[in-house]
């Protein structure tokens, strides 16, 4: 049941992106990252795939809501900056799972 409750948060939380569903509609993802399905996550953008399922330290995804990079910031400082630390940690731990993704 844990497992089911992380899945459905991350996946609310991917969808839920702020200006991020914003600029997928205006066809302004930065570095054509996408979020909005399972495989465009997997595929990941110019900087290449977003996610290494089972590896949160290898994952690019990880790296920019880490906030760590300043070339790598998502979401970026003027568009709502970093995420809390209760989201990234959840972030963090579906990936250690392995990102199961229903979508």
């Amino acid at each position: 049941m844990k497992t089911i409750r992380c899945v459905s948060a991350v996946v609310a939380l991917l969808a839920a992106g702020g200006a991020y569903a914003a600029n997928l509609e205006a066809g302004k993802s930065k570095g054509d990252l996408r979020l909005d399905s399972r495989d465009a996550l997997r595929k990941g953008g110019a900087t290449g795939p977003a996610l290494v399922p089972g590896d949160p330290e290898k994952s690019l995804l990880i790296e920019a809501i880490r906030h760590r990079n300043e070339d790598l910031q998502m979401p970026p400082p003027d568009d709502g900056g970093k995420l809390s630390a209760e989201k990234i940690a959840l972030l963090e731990q579906w990936v250690a799972m392995g990102a199961p993704d229903p979508r």
